[in-house]
C-alpha cells in the first residue's frame, strides 16, 4: 500500500519526510512540481541550539521529525507535528 501511494504522488509532488528516530511521530510536506524550494530543513534556526530539539546524530534534525520548514522564492511554509 505505501508503494502505490506514493507512487501515486510522486508523478506530481516532490516528497520531503521526517521521522522520528524511534516512537511514532513524523511530517510530510508534499510539493506539486515543478514547484521547488530553495532550501529545506527539518528543524527551525531558533531551536537549534537547545538540548531537547537535537538530534544526537544529526543537529540539522528535530530527532521526533516534527518539523519541515522549505523556504520558497516569495514564503516560507512550516510543516509541523503537534500532538
Amino acid at each position: 500500500v505505501e508503494k502505490t501511494v506514493l507512487a501515486a504522488f510522486a508523478r506530481h509532488y516532490t516528497i520531503y519526510w521526517s521521522l522520528a528516530d524511534w516512537k511514532y511521530s513524523g511530517t510530510a510536506l508534499l510539493v506539486r512540481k515543478p514547484l521547488k524550494p530553495k532550501s529545506v530543513r527539518y528543524t527551525l534556526p531558533s531551536l537549534s541550539g537547545h538540548v531537547a530539539h537535537k538530534d544526537p546524530t544529526d543537529i540539522a534534525w528535530h530527532p521526533e521529525g516534527r518539523i519541515i520548514l522549505a523556504a520558497f522564492e516569495g514564503f516560507d511554509l512550516l510543516a509541523t507535528y503537534a500532538p
